[in-house]
């Protein structure tokens, strides 16, 4: 049994199980430094969090269901899944 909260990510909310957020915050902590010397950081990172966004919606159409560690992986390392 997995732990579950309740996320917002570019205005839209998911449910993801405990584990699988600390990877997401660690994974956008990580890009947020990478664009850290970026004078246009702030939209870039939107840009991210909305593109994570739109996936995750597209992985989880049945709203019943919490963004899992796999659909995760399917976001943040695409070409392991093609």
């Amino acid at each position: 049994m997995n732990k579950v909260v309740s996320i917002e990510i570019a205005r839209q909310v998911f449910w993801i199980e405990e584990n699988t957020y600390k990877q997401l915050q660690n994974y956008l902590h990580k890009i947020k430094q990478q664009l850290s010397n970026d004078e246009d950081a702030n939209e870039i990172y939107k840009d991210i969090e909305l593109r994570v966004s739109e996936l995750f919606y597209e992985l989880n159409s049945n709203e019943s269901q919490a963004i899992s560690e796999q659909q995760l992986d399917q976001v943040i390392n695409p070409s392991r899944f093609y």
